[in-house]
């Protein structure tokens, strides 16, 4: 059988655009795909590592967060009294005669280390006297932390306050 010009183009066309076509189907899309999946990969590696960065900074953050307490703990003299550095701290700041009571509270011991918390009720106290109060508990060299500080005007005289404070202190187990 003999084909027809016309014929033998149209059936090359044919051929020509059966091969494209496979050629698209079973080598270029499964390839485009592929370097999709590829690209989507990457963009995910690239945003755990950059939360793994992220997590590393904290990390040594935290590590040197430790360490500092480390040392300021270690430093701390022997047989401390969170109540009695409290009461030295009032005397000192001249605010002794304003407390209404010091008690601790109970707190559960942490896995690595023992929390010491004092509540303070300080009655008609100064503004400036309770800053400097404050000051000298949170640059303690004794490693203490404020945790709590409750501020109430007097309605009778605004010049003084009356302040709930919660500190605490750390102590290795």
């Amino acid at each position: 059988m003999k084909l027809a010009n016309r014929e033998k183009w149209f059936l090359g066309g044919g051929i020509g655009f059966l091969l494209v076509f496979l050629l698209y189907g079973l080598v270029l899309s499964p390839l485009f795909e592929k370097n999709g999946l590829m690209d989507r990969k990457i963009d995910r590696k690239l945003q755990e590592l950059n939360e793994m960065v992220v997590l590393e900074q904290n990390h040594r953050r935290v590590n040197e967060i430790v360490a500092e307490a480390e040392k300021k703990m270690g430093k701390r003299t022997t047989g401390f009294s969170i109540i009695s550095y409290l009461e030295g701290l009032s005397l000192r700041v001249g605010i002794k005669d304003r407390i209404d009571f010091m008690r601790p509270k109970s707190v559960p011991p942490g896995p690595l280390y023992r929390e010491s918390v004092v509540e303070i009720r300080l009655k008609k106290v100064s503004l400036p006297d309770l800053i400097q109060f404050l000051y000298w508990i949170e640059y303690s060299p004794e490693f203490l932390k404020l945790k709590k500080v409750k501020l109430k005007s007097d309605l009778r005289n605004t010049s003084v306050l009356e302040a709930t404070i919660e500190v605490a202190s750390f102590e290795f187990v």
